[in-house]
């Protein structure tokens, strides 16, 4: 924040943000919700195994054990207050085929991809477990 007083004023503008900043804010934001799901995971019994798992062109965000078998998920993550829409909704269906593809190019294919919608508030988070989303 600055104050211009040229006017005789004090009125107060805020320096515009870098090219940057929101690419930094959304990696900032997907991360903050990938951890809260993987705490909501463990709290639920799963085992994790990995996080960001390169797999041909695409990403695992999460691979678990829950229960007997193995399962990756996909974490959605948005800011409610900056109206981003449902969590759940981002998860399209091109995005689920890239996610079973390469779920099933890991060295113990996985079959079962489910989804976790983490939607954030000012002070709290909600999160919504989808088992078998795609």
């Amino acid at each position: 924040m600055k104050t211009d007083s040229a006017q005789g004023s004090a009125r107060q503008y805020t320096v515009p943000a870098s090219p940057i900043e929101p690419y930094a804010r959304r990696q900032f934001v997907a991360r903050l919700g990938e951890d809260l799901a993987v705490g909501f995971l463990e709290a639920a019994g799963a085992i994790i195994l990995g996080r960001n798992i390169r797999a041909g062109r695409g990403e695992i965000g999460v691979l678990a054990r829950v229960g007997t078998a193995r399962v990756t998920v996909e974490v959605k993550t948005v800011v409610a207050f900056l109206g981003r829409g449902d969590a759940i909704g981002q998860f399209s269906h091109n995005k689920a085929r890239t996610v079973r593809r390469s779920a099933r190019l890991l060295s113990k294919p996985v079959y079962r991809v489910d989804l976790i919608g983490v939607t954030l508030y000012e002070h709290t988070a909600d999160l919504l477990w989808v088992p078998f989303a795609a």
